[in-house]
């Protein structure tokens, strides 16, 4: 993937034209981290419980449409998972698209977006007796740099922050009550266009 977006940057030429307004399809994959999803809680009866990941691996699909040209609307599910942690996050993202007149040069972003909007998420530490989080509802904000492949594709770096806060169920008598908080996601994307 690494190579792709190498090749796409390097081997750029000029940009085909602006497409229409439309639909868009984006695949992406990259990294969820944040110190918020170290967890560490003592449980009554001298329970403790401990999670030490911060980063997990992260895939979505993003769906949406160009409303009006540069402002776009689109919805997220992903799915992200490390060694004992599992996270699932969705929600809806209102965003604006720039596209400079004129190529700029060669590595240069084609687009430049800038987004934000609600999440719903979801956190689990896959440990037997660990407990559970209840879900939680937040906000995130992001922007995305592509490069066009072609009229009906690019290759985008995509970063944002999120603030998602889940509280822990149990009962606790010291350390934790929450994880998550303010996180980041940081990826790259292949954009289909319709």
């Amino acid at each position: 993937m690494i190579a792709l977006l190498a090749a796409a940057l390097l081997g750029a030429s000029d940009p085909p034209p602006d497409p229409e307004p439309g639909s868009f399809l984006r695949l992406r994959m990259g990294a969820w981290a944040g110190r918020g999803f170290e967890f560490e809680a003592d449980r009554a009866g001298g329970v403790r419980v401990t999670s030490d990941g911060s980063t997990m691996a992260s895939a979505g699909i993003d769906v949406g449409t160009e409303l009006y040209r540069g402002v776009i609307l689109f919805g997220t599910v992903e799915e992200s998972a490390a060694r004992n942690q599992r996270a699932r996050a969705a929600g809806a993202y209102l965003g604006y698209r720039e596209r400079p007149a004129e190529s700029i040069g060669r590595g240069v972003p084609d687009e430049v977006t800038l987004y934000a909007g609600g999440l719903w998420g979801s956190f689990e530490v896959d440990e037997s007796g660990f407990g559970d989080f209840d879900d939680a509802f937040g906000f995130g904000g992001g922007i995305e740099l592509a490069w066009r492949l072609g009229r009906s594709s690019a290759i985008s770096l995509l970063a944002e922050y999120r603030f998602l806060e889940f509280d822990y169920e149990p009962d606790v008598t010291g350390g934790d009550t929450k994880a998550g908080g303010s996180t980041g996601w940081l990826g790259i994307g292949i954009d289909l266009r319709f």
